[in-house]
């Protein structure tokens, strides 16, 4: 039997979830503007303008076909409904999407998405937009967790559900070989990931793990928290194409990680904070405190032309960390240790600080 230690970090209502929702909330409204972060000489009606004009910045899905699977073949269409029943029976919650249009839509946060002219709408089987396994909560305490949503779940619900855009993995015990079947979702555009990693009770998902996130050709949002993974990982992670935004707080990467996140050409966000003390010992937090080097230097430059979102809260940084954040000039959204003297762009309110390195 696991133990989990969720309460300090998950609580429902406490303020450092509502300050990370306010965060979601506040990068999916710069997702929708991402050129005008990234040229701050255009005016909003400007940028409406050229923007009804310009195909989104960011690569688009497939399409989805004539017929789905279960629309032409009977013994697809029965294992689609027992891997449906096999998600309810394991706690997992199954969202619907209302048509073909919706479905298609999703996530919100994608605009001026076009829309097929004549998308499938499932037939007797409504699409699906959403599989979440995750810890449910009651009155602020853990309620319900994961535990038995291994990889066997994994490999017997997913690929008769051809369509997913969202899945959550959550505390589940899904290892490396499990999380290779993402693979096959290639409408996939949100992954989330998380355990309870601590040196008593060894992550299921490793570095290894973070290959199929890398090569995956759709996913926009990763999740990635609370696991091992390290530079390396991020390095496998770092040959997505259309990965947008990437969590990765309690997760123990260094400086070094910003030479492979230079090299992700959609990349608008990135959050590395550090959980609670009692979360996770000291060897596993972030190594940010030692000097950085001009290569590292250089890739943080070379971000300030993309990055619009870093949250770095409660994590030890050095100086010459901090002065290289100060000079990424497309910043909108800045939580971490406080800054060295502003720029004139900073100066003008291009970034939002949080300048208390505690909750």
């Amino acid at each position: 039997m696991r133990r989990y230690r969720l309460s300090s970090g998950f609580s429902a209502v406490s303020p450092v979830t509502l300050m990370f929702v306010c965060l979601v909330v506040l990068v999916a409204q710069e997702c929708t503007r991402r050129r005008v972060c990234a040229d701050p000489t255009v005016d909003d009606n400007e940028a409406t303008t050229s923007e009804a004009k310009e195909t989104p910045s960011w690569p688009l899905p497939p399409f989805p076909p004539q017929k789905w699977p279960w629309e032409t073949d009977d013994a697809f269409a029965e294992k689609r409904r027992m891997a449906i029943k096999l998600i309810k029976e394991k706690g997992g919650v199954v969202s619907f999407a209302e048509d073909a249009a919706d479905w298609w839509s999703k996530p919100a946060s994608i605009p001026d998405r076009p829309i097929p002219s004549v998308p499938s709408s499932g037939g007797e089987s409504p699409l699906i937009y959403s599989v979440v396994f995750a810890p449910t909560f009651l009155f602020g305490e853990v309620d319900f967790l994961p535990e038995d949503v291994d990889d066997d779940v994994v490999f017997a619900v997913l690929p008769y559900i051809p369509e997913l855009k969202s899945l959550n993995l959550n505390f589940t015990r899904v290892t490396n070989k499990g999380l290779a079947a993402i693979a096959d979702l290639r409408f996939l555009e949100e992954l989330s990931l998380s355990c309870d990693w601590s040196d008593r009770e060894p992550s299921p998902i490793t570095d290894e793990g973070m290959k199929v996130i890398g090569m995956h050709p759709s996913l926009r949002w990763a999740f990635v928290q609370r696991m091992p993974i390290t530079d390396c990982g991020v390095k496998y992670i770092s040959r997505s194409r259309t990965i947008e935004r990437l969590v990765m707080n309690g997760c123990p990467v260094t400086s070094e990680c910003f030479v492979s996140l230079a090299d992700m050409p959609m990349l608008g966000a990135f959050s590395c904070n550090r959980f609670s003390p009692d979360s996770a010992p000291e060897s596993h937090w972030h190594g940010f405190a030692e000097p950085i080097s001009s290569r590292v230097a250089q890739a943080m430059e070379s971000l300030g032309g993309r990055l619009f979102c870093l949250s770095i809260r409660r994590v030890d940084a050095h100086p010459s960390f901090l002065e290289a954040v100060s000079k990424m000039h497309t910043l909108k959204i800045y939580l971490g240790p406080p800054l060295p003297t502003p720029s004139s762009a900073q100066q003008e309110g291009a970034v939002t600080r949080d300048r208390s390195n505690h909750p």
